[in-house]
């Protein structure tokens, strides 16, 4: 995007990509042996990924000395990638295991938000009783 200022004499670009992408593999019905018992057993792999960045810059017209390639203001670039696994032992017992990594880094110009970075994971188990 492209806005004329004619107040400022300056135009101000923005731009803004994203890509995502996701992978799963699924596997049902193979059997493990358990203590004796030979239960229906399903696996779920999924790996997600996405980037996103934003960027404005600004062309001055009124300056002495007019730059091409203009001048940075703010913009920031956002990376989170997510593994997870999903265990099915039975209908009554699932277990998961995952993992989620974000960052967030500031433009040549700066960014209002901070960079950072966060890992993150966790297992879940649910047991479901039932009388």
């Amino acid at each position: 995007n492209y806005d004329l200022v004619p107040s400022a004499h300056n135009i101000v670009e923005s731009s803004s990509t994203d890509i995502s992408a996701s992978v799963n593999y699924t596997r049902q019905g193979f059997q493990i042996p358990f203590f004796g018992l030979s239960l229906s057993n399903d696996i779920d792999i999924r790996l997600s990924y996405s980037y996103s960045k934003t960027s404005r810059r600004v062309y001055d017209m009124s300056a002495a000395i007019f730059k091409p390639d203009g001048t940075p203001m703010e913009g920031q670039s956002r990376t989170n990638i997510e593994p997870r696994i999903q265990y099915t032992l039975s209908a009554r017992v699932t277990a998961s295991v995952y993992y989620k990594y974000s960052k967030v880094k500031p433009d040549a110009g700066g960014s209002r938000i901070p960079g950072s970075t966060t890992n993150e994971g966790g297992i879940d188990v649910r047991v479901s009783i039932q009388p």
